[in-house]
């Protein structure tokens, strides 16, 4: 199930995050594509750094032997600041007020993201808005990830674009542009089409990807050990998906 504020009312507590949770798998650059991958999106308040911050998060992780993506995170983000930018994400500070803080689901992020490379449409974005709310905690964050829109270009599927527009000349399905979830689920069906079309170009490897397009960044780990044992996750009441438009 995913970790959203319906499926989670029972409980009011706070875990701490094991820490053996945070890894990335071994030997990354030999790893196979066909590993998880996590599909991030975010949405966040539209002003630059450091004043910008996340209003909405979503993961959905694409894993082998599942055939279709799973969403393991879906929840908007109480920035405690005027949110900005409604006429792009169509979030108000009324949504947003019973959310829960970045701090209190920093330890779920971590946990949807752990064991995968992260891809996403945009990707760049989305890690850096994460970057700037894990700086505000005091760590680093800088994980293994994969851009789609550029992956695109660069496996001969066309130009640059926006993550609409490739969904329509793909035939993915997308609806509620600008909704993580919805942006998240689209960039997973993205990256299966893509992941079929590398395959087929005898791109079996992230290390094949690295050396033909220079495209990932390769590092790790997710986040040092001593911010795992301080990072807290919400069980249950605390996340809040968006609801319905």
């Amino acid at each position: 199930m995913p970790a959203t504020q319906d499926s989670l009312r029972s409980s009011h507590r706070e875990a701490l995050i094991d820490p053996r949770q945070v890894k990335w798998p071994p030997r990354l650059f030999a790893s196979s594509v066909h590993g998880p991958v996590a599909i991030l999106d975010v949405e966040a308040t539209f002003c630059e750094p450091p004043g910008r911050r996340l209003i909405e998060v979503s993961v959905v992780r694409v894993e082998p032997r599942r055939q279709a993506p799973r969403v393991r995170l879906d929840t908007l983000v109480n920035p405690q600041r005027w949110i900005s930018g409604y006429n792009i994400h169509r979030i108000t500070s009324d949504h947003v007020r019973e959310a829960p803080r970045f701090e209190d689901i920093a330890g779920n992020i971590v946990k949807a993201l752990a064991g995968c490379v992260i891809a996403g449409y945009n990707v760049s974005y989305d890690i850096s808005v994460l970057q700037d709310e894990f700086r505000r905690l005091g760590f680093p964050f800088n994980p293994p990830r994969l851009c789609l829109m550029r992956l695109r270009s660069l496996l001969g599927l066309g130009p640059k674009c926006s993550l609409k527009v490739a969904c329509q000349e793909h035939g993915i399905e997308h609806k509620d542009e600008h909704r993580a979830v919805s942006d998240a689920l689209a960039g997973a069906r993205l990256w299966k089409l893509y992941r079929r079309t590398m395959m087929t170009q005898g791109l079996r490897t992230y290390g094949d990807l690295f050396r033909n397009f220079y495209l990932m960044t390769l590092t790790e780990p997710l986040l040092p050990l001593r911010a795992a044992k301080s990072l807290r996750s919400s069980r249950s009441s605390r996340l809040k998906p968006r609801g319905p438009p």
